[in-house]
């Protein structure tokens, strides 16, 4: 079965197709803009293509799986992750060696792997995830997590919604993960991809609270703190102020209240 390949313009397709051909592997190389590899999957997947490869990192993999699942293909569909730049979380849970070779070579002998993403709602549309959102404070990136004890942030009351559960705090920043990490960080050290939640925390007190936070975030025993809040859900709604900021697998997108929904056994994933 024949591989579509899709790749970044700014990118270069010379190594994957060379490695492809040295590994006997038909394939079709597209060169796409970065704001239409999702109508260029979309329109590979209508063609009959059932194997897809994408180069870049959790982003670009997500407009795919918004393709595939608009498609509900998601149990017939292989996906696999080319980076040439700025590192996968997605990989990284699964320890992947996020290296040219390493992607070429999970192509040519890969083990498929039923994973799961998320799709946030809010007032601006809606998207898919593979890997994060992070609201108020931790929008900014886990490379922002604050530094110093000063509470310029200050805390807000947040309704965490889940069924007939409701979760009141207030809390300066709010995380949901599809996967165990976030940036270099295990932010969610209970989290899988292959278990129909989402791993939803909200980080409660000023940002004076948050910075305590700094050295145990790298190990995942974050979770342990009183000034964290952390369910797992396969559906859930954050009304947040309408002065927070999110952003979608580290991309800024809208403010204020979202909702997020678990998409379970969204892609196969090649590992």
């Amino acid at each position: 079965m024949t591989w579509q390949v899709l790749v970044r313009r700014e990118a270069t397709a010379h190594g994957v197709s060379e490695g492809l051909r040295e590994g006997k592997i038909a394939h079709r190389v597209v060169m796409v803009d970065r704001d239409g590899i999702g109508p260029v999957a979309g329109d590979a997947l209508d063609a009959g293509f059932r194997r897809l490869a994408v180069e870049g990192s959790d982003p670009e993999v997500a407009a795919v799986i918004a393709e595939v699942d608009a498609r509900r293909l998601g149990r017939l569909t292989d996906l696999a992750v080319i980076v040439t730049g700025g590192g996968s979380d997605l990989l990284r849970t699964f320890a992947a060696d996020q290296s040219l070779d390493g992607a070429i070579e999970r192509i040519i002998d890969h083990t498929p792997y039923l994973i799961d993403a998320g799709r946030i709602e809010g007032e601006f549309g809606e998207m898919v995830f593979v890997n994060s959102v992070a609201a108020g404070l931790l929008a900014h990136g886990p490379g922002w997590f604050p530094w110093w004890p000063v509470p310029i942030f200050p805390a807000r009351p947040v309704c965490l919604r889940a069924g007939d559960a409701d979760t009141e705090a207030v809390a300066s920043g709010a995380l949901v993960l599809n996967g165990q990490f976030w940036g270099s960080w295990v932010a969610a050290p209970r989290s899988t991809l292959v278990d129909g939640v989402l791993d939803v925390q909200m980080f409660n007190g000023h940002r004076i609270a948050l910075s305590h936070l700094r050295h145990a975030m790298p190990t995942g025993m974050h979770v342990r703190s009183h000034h964290v809040r952390r369910r797992s859900l396969s559906e859930a709604e954050v009304a947040a102020p309408d002065s927070w900021a999110f952003s979608v697998d580290g991309i800024r997108v809208g403010r204020g209240a979202f909702r997020v929904t678990c998409l379970p056994g969204a892609v196969r994933l090649a590992i």
